[in-house]
Parts: C-alpha cells; structure tokens; sequence
C-alpha cells in the first residue's frame, strides 16, 4: 500500500520539462562511465532501461512487475510481493546516483531523479526543483560502512576489531589488519542475480525455503587471562596434547591462568565475506539469523540450512559432525590445501605463493545435501582470510556459478552427499581481487 500511496503522490507532480535526448543521453552516458557506476553492471542496465523508455516515451511501462520481469529476467511468474529486488535496486540507484552528484558530478548542467515508490526518471536541469529533496541522501565515508538494523550483529563483530589486546610470546601473537573490499566483488547489483535458477544444485535447495537459514562466521580459538588475550595459529583445539603443553608452558611463564575465550575477534576476510553473503542471501529475498560459530550446536543447527564463512584455521562445529571430506587442510608451514586422493594432473598439495603484495592462495567450497544435523551446510574456507573472502566471492558470483554448474553435471546429482570445489584466489597486498575455479569432488 505505501508503494501504491507514493506511485499517486508521483502522479500528481508536475512533469520532467521537454529536453534534447541527445543532451539526456550524453549525460547519461557520463553517469554510466563514472566510477559509481563503470563496475555495476546491473545498475548501468537498470538506469539505460529507465531512461530510455522515458525518452522514447514509455514512461508508463515503468513499473515494478515488468522491470522485474525484463530488466532483472525474473520471468512471467515474477511475484514483486515475494521478491523485492526492483525496490532493492532502485534505493542502491538512488544513492549511486546522489554519490555522483555530490562528487564527480557536482558540476553538471541536469540531473536525473528517480523519487522514491516511483520508477519514472526526471530530468532536472540546473541542479534545482522540487524534486531534489525528495533525494536519498548519499552516505558519508563512515555512514557506509554502517547497515540497517537488521545486520547489527555484524557492527558489533567489526566493533571487536578495536578491542582485542595482544601479547607476543614465542609463537602466540595477535594481529589485526584493515582490508578495503575489491570493487568489482563488492558491487551490491552483482547479487541480484537469479540464484536459484542459475545454481539450482546449491542455492536451489538452500534458497528454497524449507528449511530456515543460519548464517555464521568462524573465529580463531583465544585464550584470555589477567587482562591479556593471546592466540597461536596451530592451536585451534585446546584438547590437542602441543596445545596443551603450549597452555601449561605459557602460563607458567605469565603468571597466569589462561581459559578459552569466546566470541573474541574474527579475521577481516571473515567479516568481508559473511556481509557479502548477509547482503546476496538478502537480494535473493531471504531471511537469515546470523551468529559467532562458537556459540552454535548441532541441536541449534537442526533442520537449519547453516552457511558458513570461517578459515581453516578456524575451529568450528562441524568438526563434532560425521561428514564426507576429499581434502584435508595442513596449518604448518604456511598452511595447505591436500587431495586425499590427487588426480594425475593435479598437485598432491595446493599451498599459498608470495605474501604482501601480489600473491596467491587456496580455498575450498564445501556443501553437504545430508547432514544428521537436517538441513543443508555450506562452508567457505580458504587457507587464509582473505582467501577465504575469495571463496565467499566466487560461490556468490554469478558468472562462476554458470560455469561451475555445467562442471558438476551430470555426476553431482540428488544421490550425492555433497560436493567439494578447490578454487585459486589471486590476492593483492591481502585482499581477494580474483578466483578462478582448479577442481572439484563429488562426495
């Protein structure tokens, strides 16, 4: 009802001005080749597609149901009550569009408006009219990395950040790094996608509905006491006899009686990775509850679709699970991802290359149809946490998911247990800037 009370409300303003569509276009065109625009691909169609048919005077073929249907191939069973995606589109155009005007665009002789509950552009010239203050407003550089209540969980985790303490003794060492997302992953239109229709043998069944999803983030095992918190990489299970030693030793040294720290810190590749499948699980017009996989059970997990963004390094439930794996992850030695049973033409261990500036790294996607917990799971890990950012991008990205279904037919079908795919993340100074898919195993 509020869409329909602000389509009327449109109505009744008064139209765009006559104009020169070579003049429209021309702007137009300046808009699509900016830097808010040139990676969004989705976004760049959906604004051509408005003006466009402004232009060419089908304004009133401008609404929701057909620009699902033809802008977002939603097809002509597209129900706008069930699948928010013009909606969600058209708010990120609205603010696309305020960021260009604010920034690169300050200087421009016209702008072009979409009101909001409507998706009829306006044409304004000038940089005034009444209009202009029915535009969102563009987000500061610190109001973007905020989110709507609905993803309040994850300001607390990055909120956690800030917080740690470290201390440095042998091998026990606590770091935190600050990596901005690569652009062409990150965009919000690449997500809009048709993911059950373009990945019907993962997002089919784990986007269906059947089962509620549970979203979750992995984190490393800390040991916290007297104020300190500390952290080795090779410790990940405080029941591992080295741990043990390790703990028996460095209390002794400190003075200190040390005992596993909870819902402490997270890596960035994780919180990049779980907001990336936050916002791609929300385009796809789901709901998900979102949790620390340190506080999750089996029994909490039950008939859930769990999915699950957490490094190698990580420990998490799944370890209390009998599940199928074909490859096994070594933590020493910089760590490695190994067939159990490698193929000819493939190496017998897949282990990172170079480190801080260009380098390369592995990571696994794994997705079990029948676990005893009910539901489905689906975990992202890479080797390390940008790596495993990479992961989260290429089971997310919608031209990966094309080629990764032609690879899995026929042999991945309703009688497998799962599947296991090795992809090859290409990294710079730390963050995930490609991947590329290296082989897969039907379980």
């Amino acid at each position: 009802m509020a869409d329909e009370a602000n389509e009327l409300a449109e109505s009744q303003l008064p139209p765009s001005p006559p104009c020169d569509a070579a003049e429209v276009r021309g702007h137009l065109r300046r808009i699509l080749d900016s830097p808010h625009f040139i990676h969004a691909h989705q976004l760049q169609h959906f604004l051509d597609h408005l003006v466009t048919s402004a232009l060419e005077g089908r304004s009133d073929d401008l609404k929701e149901y057909s620009l699902g249907r033809d802008v977002f191939r939603r097809g002509e069973s597209y129900d706008p009550r069930n699948d928010a995606i013009v909606r969600v589109q058209a708010s990120i155009l609205r603010k696309r569009l305020a960021a260009y005007y604010e920034n690169g665009g300050s200087g421009e002789a016209m702008r072009i408006e979409l009101h909001k509950g409507s998706y009829v552009p306006h044409f304004v010239f000038g940089g005034t009219g009444p209009a202009h203050s029915k535009l969102e407003a563009s987000p500061s550089p610190a109001q973007s990395q905020a989110a709507p209540a609905s993803r309040r969980e994850l300001l607390k985790i990055a909120a956690g950040f800030a917080a740690g303490a470290a201390v440095a003794t042998g091998a026990w060492v606590v770091t935190a790094k600050s990596s901005a997302p690569a652009l062409a992953f990150e965009d919000g239109g690449a997500l809009s996608f048709p993911a059950r229709e373009v990945s019907p043998r993962i997002w089919g069944p784990l986007l269906s509905g059947e089962h509620p999803i549970q979203l979750a983030f992995g984190c490393p095992q800390f040991f916290r006491g007297g104020g300190l918190y500390v952290r080795d990489v090779n410790v990940n299970n405080t029941q591992e006899e080295a741990a043990d030693r390790k703990l028996r030793e460095l209390t002794r040294q400190l003075g200190l009686y040390l005992a596993p720290a909870p819902n402490t810190y997270t890596g960035v590749g994780e919180i990049l990775g779980i907001y990336r499948m936050t916002q791609f699980v929300t385009h796809q017009g789901m709901e998900s509850n979102l949790e620390n996989v340190q506080l999750l059970t089996p029994e909490l997990i039950r008939n859930k679709n769990l999915i699950l963004v957490s490094s190698y390094r990580f420990r998490t439930l799944l370890e209390l699970l009998s599940l199928p794996q074909a490859f096994s992850a070594e933590y020493m030695g910089g760590g490695a991802i190994v067939p159990l049973e490698p193929r000819p033409n493939e190496q017998k261990r897949y282990g990172p290359i170079g480190s801080g500036g260009v380098s390369r790294s592995y990571g696994l996607v794994s997705y079990w149809t029948r676990p005893e917990t009910g539901g489905r799971i689906l975990l992202m890990s890479g080797i390390e946490s940008w790596a495993t950012q990479g992961t989260v991008m290429y089971i997310t990205g919608e031209t990966y998911l094309r080629d990764l279904e032609r690879l899995l037919s026929p042999a991945f079908n309703e009688e497998s247990r799962g599947v296991q795919i090795l992809v090859e993340i290409e990294g710079r100074d730390d963050r995930a800037i490609n991947v590329s898919y290296v082989t897969h195993r039907v379980l």
